[in-house]
């Protein structure tokens, strides 16, 4: 099952309100670039704890990690990460003030893209 892990701070209020709000959205724009049913995608956010937060360093508010395993039908590179990023900031309206990071893996390829507001 492909899966997205959205990694966030405990006090990243906007990026969580964008991640609630778009949520369904972001799993239809992987589906759409990937062989996949958006009922076949699960998406799982993870809080950072103060802690956690306190113990990391160069911490991105939120982290996009998309797992395709094993799918033979596409490629993963950069390019492929800058058109899914596209389609993220062309349909999700909450996303395009937020810096987030999306990286993609495909086993054995994977590609990474940046948005800063």
């Amino acid at each position: 099952m492909p899966h997205i892990h959205a990694t966030l701070p405990f006090n990243a209020f906007a990026e969580r309100e964008a991640l609630k709000v778009h949520k369904e959205d972001i799993v239809r724009i992987l589906a759409e670039f990937s062989p996949y049913k958006p009922d076949d995608i699960l998406l799982e956010a993870k809080i950072l704890t103060r802690e956690e937060v306190e113990l990391s360093v160069n911490l991105v508010p939120l982290v996009f990690i998309i797992d395709l395993g094993t799918c033979p039908e596409i490629s993963v590179d950069d390019v492929y990460a800058g058109m899914v990023r596209g389609a993220l900031l062309r349909r999700c309206s909450r996303l395009r003030l937020i810096h987030f990071i999306l990286w993609i893996k495909r086993h054995p390829d994977n590609g990474v893209a940046e948005h800063k507001p």
